[in-house]
């Protein structure tokens, strides 16, 4: 079923000459599944039919795939996956003028994490140098960045936005 909805959704890219593709992957999709989407896309990649020699594709990984995070070694590995699939999508697909980063975020203030205890979230500021959590907007520019024109030189990065946390 997830993998007939992302076909629907390239099939749109393409046929509407959309230049980028957002490629995120939320803890309740699970880990294997967001691999898999993102491999089904090189597939789809992968045949000269769909190639308009420019492109933008900005994955989701997380700083934690930088820093490492207690507890947590299969969310930690697939969002390492994630960086590797973006550094190798870049060398792959740099030929076809498509840039490929990923945006790695720290702890942003949203409904989900708005659920953590209190606790937990002040005991994680001492370990952001700038002091505070991001906001949704912190990263959607990221993304917006990577999507522009003005990102046209900037590929197989992986984005850190986590004031400082990942150093």
């Amino acid at each position: 079923m997830i993998k007939n909805y992302f076909k629907i959704a390239w099939r749109n890219l393409v046929k509407n000459r959309m230049h980028s593709f957002i490629n995120i992957a939320g803890l309740s999709v699970g880990m294997a599944v967001a691999i898999l989407i993102g491999l089904w896309i090189w597939d789809e990649l992968s045949f000269d039919k769909y190639h308009q020699n420019y492109g933008r594709i900005v994955s989701a990984s997380s700083n934690v795939a930088i820093r490492g995070n207690f507890g947590q070694t299969n969310y930690v590995a697939t969002k390492s996956a994630i960086i590797g699939m973006t550094k190798v999508w870049a060398m792959e697909l740099g030929r076809y003028n498509i840039t490929v980063n990923c945006i790695a975020p720290g702890f942003i203030t949203t409904a989900m994490t708005d659920a953590m205890p209190e606790e937990v979230k002040r005991q994680s500021i001492p370990h952001i140098p700038l002091g505070k959590w991001g906001m949704p907007d912190d990263i959607a520019n990221g993304y917006l960045y990577l999507a522009s024109d003005e990102a046209s030189f900037v590929s197989g990065i992986c984005l850190t936005i986590d004031g400082g946390a990942a150093r």
